[in-house]
Parts: structure tokens; sequence; C-alpha cells
């Protein structure tokens, strides 16, 4: 006992990691010494160390997603070429379509425009019918006249124009009345006359067939005030 108790003494030390060793049991034991058994190496050693769940978390993913094509020979035969030329046109193809939109843009606003100039010639064009029915009113009109003209005629007979525009008479005219004029007016104080109009300005004359001035009415106002 006091052997054992000698060497332990001498061989004496301590433990960083006392407490996982204190946790090493039996079965650690056996499970490492199974482990020793199966040991191995593999030559790719350096590509399987290199795993980690990420990766095998897209394996999986890839493998849920695997599948066939019936065209296969024609997807391999696609090439790196192809796809450049293909973007080549994606681009065309998209500047095409911005300029084809451009014209319709285009289209569309000279439809509109059309559309307007088309509104406006209508509206020109019943202007145009309100100005010519006016017109043929007119005309009508102007056709009455002259209709109306053409049966008075017989004026050209009666009356004429001299170089001073006054209006002269070739008739006398004779009134159903007390009145009856003839030809150029003159005042004078009585009397009558043949083809003169003759104003009486005076209170005696018995004349039936001359009128009396202005002046004569005056003084018979100026009598009865």
């Amino acid at each position: 006992m006091i052997n054992n108790l000698e060497i332990t003494g001498g061989d004496g030390h301590t433990h960083s990691n006392l407490t996982v060793l204190d946790g090493i049991t039996n079965s650690s034991v056996n499970a490492w010494n199974t482990a020793a058994g199966n040991s191995h190496s593999h030559p790719n050693s350096g590509i399987l160390n290199g795993l980690t769940n990420s990766s095998i978390s897209n394996w999986n993913t890839a493998y849920s997603r695997s599948h066939t094509h019936s065209n296969k020979t024609v997807l391999d035969s696609i090439s790196g070429s192809y796809v450049s030329t293909w973007n080549g046109y994606a681009v065309l193809i998209e500047d095409n379509s911005t300029h084809i939109n451009e014209v319709s843009t285009r289209l569309n606003n000279a439809s509109t425009r059309l559309n307007n100039v088309s509104t406006n010639l209508s509206n020109v064009s019943t202007r145009l019918n309100n100005v010519s029915t006016r017109l043929n009113n007119v005309s009508t009109r102007l056709a009455n006249v002259s209709t109306r003209l053409s049966g008075l005629e017989w004026l050209n007979d009666v009356f004429y124009l001299d170089s001073s525009n006054n209006v002269h008479s070739n008739v006398n005219f004779v009134g159903d009345g007390e009145v009856a004029a003839w030809g150029v007016g003159q005042s004078s104080g009585g009397g009558s006359g043949s083809g003169n109009l003759i104003v009486i300005d005076n209170l005696t004359s018995q004349d039936h067939d001359n009128p009396v001035s202005a002046y004569q009415a005056y003084i018979l106002k100026s009598l009865i005030d």
C-alpha cells in the first residue's frame, strides 16, 4: 500500500482536460477500439474532408430535380457560340420591339390627329352647308325681289332722276280725296295753275284743290289759343 502511494506520488500530475478524461467510460473505450479496428484511408481524402452540409443539401436538391429530355441530342449540341448568337438576336428583337412601340405610338398620335382633322372638316362642311342654305335663302329673296321689281317696270315710265338725283314725275297725280298735286310745287298767295302744285299761304282762298301752308296753321293755332 505504501509502495503504491509512493509510486503514485512520484508519478503525480495534472490535466487541463480533467473533466473530459473523467467522462471517459468503458463504453467510450469499446467504441474507440471498434473504430480502430475499422480504421482505413481514402485516396481522395482531401475531397471528402471538404464536404459540408451545404454540399450535401445541394446534391439532394439536384437529385430531386433530376429529369430526362427526349431531345437530349439537340440540347447537347447547343454551344456557347449558339448562345451568343441567340443573345444577339434577343437584343435585336428587344430593340425592334422598342422601335415598333415607338412607331405604334406615333401611328396612334397620327390617327388621333386625323380624327381631329376629320371632325374639323365635318364642322367646316356643316358651316358651309349653313352658308349655302343662307345663300339659297338670299337667292330666293332676291328672286322674289326681282319678280316684284319686274312688276314695277312701269315706274320707269312714271319717274326719272335728273343729274342732281332729284326725282321727277312724268305724270300727274290726282288724289281721290280733297288734295290734288301737279308737277313741281311753288308757294303762292292763291289761285291755281296747270302743272304746278300751289301752296296757299292765306286764309281767304276758297280753292279746294291746293294745300294750305304750315304758317297758316300756326296762325290758326294762335287764334285758338
